[in-house]
């Protein structure tokens, strides 16, 4: 049953770090080594609480993981850093910069065109206004991921598909907004 995994689990920091330790061990073999990937960690940033956890994850789980030789790749926002002081345990920062909208253009062009085996392009999909209005969705927050906006893309079309619309058009992107915003407040 589900509560048998809960029954014995270490309970002090040293503990754990064994078991850290003694699961990543078990994992390895033929020569592969185990890291722990932790992708999607600026989702915590949403909010003020959750940047106060993502700084917390970096500043102490960090050190324990790396204290137990598990190597660490994290997608961190740079809010978790306060004054953009990234600890010392972090061997390399790649800062990745944030889109363009000529690269978003380019991005959902890509995605058309590898969409449908029809010589679609852009222009049959989505409306110029329409994509200028997601370009300054994803400028107007610091904080949201390329992925956030690929999300209200997403919605956007089936937004416009409801409406039985030929294309995605502004109202649709502006739609989809709203309800991935509210969405997220619930």
């Amino acid at each position: 049953m589900i509560g048998d995994l809960f029954q014995n689990l270490p309970s002090s920091a040293a503990a754990q770090r064994d078991a850290i330790s003694q699961a990543a061990a078990a994992c390895a073999g033929n020569g592969l080594r185990v890291a722990l990937v932790l992708d999607d960690t600026d989702k915590w940033a949403s909010t003020e609480d959750r940047v106060r956890v993502g700084r917390r994850f970096f500043d102490e789980a960090l050190n324990a993981l790396v204290d137990v030789g598990l190597p660490v790749v994290a997608n961190a926002h740079p809010r978790y850093f306060v004054g953009g002081a990234v600890p010392d345990r972090v061997d390399t920062v790649i800062r990745v910069p944030r889109v363009s909208e000529i690269a978003i253009g380019r991005i959902l062009a890509r995605r058309v065109e590898s969409a449908t085996d029809e010589a679609l392009s852009i222009e049959h999909v989505i409306e110029d206004n329409a994509i200028g209005a997601i370009a300054r969705i994803y400028a107007s927050s610091e904080t949201m991921p390329l992925r956030r906006m690929l999300q209200i893309v997403s919605e956007a079309l089936l937004i416009a598909a409801e409406s039985n619309l030929d294309r995605i058009t502004i109202g649709a992107v502006e739609a989809a907004t709203d309800e991935l915003t509210s969405t997220e407040d619930r």
